[in-house]
């Protein structure tokens, strides 16, 4: 199999080069055919010139009665042949060469010579050039039939799942998570004992952050948008990273060089095919998912009640497993998550309330401005984007 690869490498480059010489003989040939017309149309020209001359001296000559001999006409030394004027040898004072004068710019005549060999000398080059050309187009098409190139179109393969499959995929996820705040964080907590890293993640979530916790109804959903958020940052939108970090650099590598001049269209169907084949020979990688799993118990295991800290980290084991899974079909799909007021935004909160993404769970305030945003939504990229499922957001 690789010699057979490396083979059709070496002929796709031996094609490659052929179809460029290809195209730099058909420029040429272009080129040199334009100066060949121009060069014909400035002596047919010129001969016109020359025969009225001829004709005028003609008719001076039978008028003065001088038997000086005068050359022939052009009608009676050349014949047109083909729209080209082949030259007749005939006895005239004009043999091996054709002479016209023009009037340069300044008022002088100026002599142009066109000899025979000059114009042989064209038609053979012209005729070595048309048959170098034939033999190299006849060669391409040749190679070409039996190495037919990529299409160059961009398609983006079928999906193996539907939107009704990825929905029930996301709907356990949320249900996961909204289960555990319930049960492990729907109490209040005196903000003087939340440490410093503490501080600057729920601020990073929303300013009020220290009313959601005196407050008993809506401490749960601080702290379910705090997992999502590390879900959101570390996975969701990290799809090349799910089956390892080497893996996902080397991608990322390649998608940042591809996007200099590829389009979106070429460049999300790139990455469509490739994450599906590093799905097909990848497993997940382990450590990824265990260090997410830490980063998670890190931020919660001081809030948390009721529960220890192997049994909290088994649940968000369950948790981070669930949003993995999500995020290999994420990769290799349309579809994403948004956890900002549009795609690729850095914004967390502070932005409007838009009804076509966003599922209102509760109002925090008497202005419409997402405060605290509790889940990402679903989107479908078809061909724009489209909500499947809303996210949860309090005002």
């Amino acid at each position: 199999m690789d010699s057979l690869r490396k083979q059709l490498a070496e002929t796709q480059d031996a094609l490659h080069k052929k179809t460029t010489q290809v195209r730099e003989l058909r420029v040429k040939y272009t080129e040199e055919l334009n100066a060949w017309k121009q060069e014909k149309v400035g002596f047919d020209q010129k001969l016109r010139r020359l025969e009225a001359e001829i004709q005028q001296l003609r008719q001076e000559n039978a008028a003065t009665g001088s038997s000086a001999k005068l050359p022939p006409t052009p009608v009676e030394g050349t014949k047109n042949v083909g729209g080209g004027l082949n030259l007749i040898p005939a006895p005239t004072l004009i043999d091996e060469a054709m002479v016209t004068t023009v009037k340069a710019e300044g008022g002088d005549d100026e002599k142009v010579v066109i000899t025979r060999a000059a114009m042989q000398e064209a038609e053979e080059k012209f005729k070595k050039i048309s048959e170098e050309l034939a033999e190299k187009t006849k060669l391409c098409d040749s190679i070409q039939r039996r190495f037919p190139p990529p299409s160059c179109s961009v398609k983006i393969p079928e999906l193996n799942f539907t939107d009704d499959m990825v929905i029930i995929r996301w709907e356990k996820l949320r249900g996961l998570v909204r289960t555990l705040t319930l049960e492990r964080f729907n109490h209040t907590i005196q903000p003087k004992l939340v440490p410093e890293k503490s501080r600057s993640e729920f601020e990073a979530l929303t300013r009020h952050w220290k009313s959601y916790m005196s407050n008993e109804k809506l401490t749960c959903y601080i702290f379910r948008a705090l997992i999502w958020r590390y879900l959101y940052t570390c996975l969701l939108r990290k799809y090349w990273q799910v089956w390892g970090r080497e893996h996902g650099d080397a991608c990322v590598n390649l998608a940042n060089l591809f996007s200099v001049k590829a389009s979106d269209n070429e460049l999300h169907g790139w990455r469509v095919h490739t994450l599906r084949l590093i799905h097909q020979t990848c497993k997940l990688d382990a450590g990824i998912m265990a260090e997410v799993t830490n980063k998670i118990l890190e931020a919660t295991k001081l809030f948390a009640i009721d529960i220890s800290t192997e049994e909290l980290k088994k649940k968000l084991s369950e948790i981070v497993a669930a949003a993995a899974e999500l995020t290999t079909i994420f990769g290799r799909s349309h579809y994403q998550t948004l956890m900002t007021d549009k795609p690729h935004s850095q914004l967390n909160y502070g932005f409007p309330y838009r009804l076509e993404t966003m599922e209102l769970k509760g109002r925090f305030g008497s202005h419409t401005i997402v405060d605290l945003m509790v889940t990402p939504c679903l989107l479908k990229r078809d061909p724009d984007y489209a909500a499947l499922v809303k996210a949860d957001v309090i005002c």
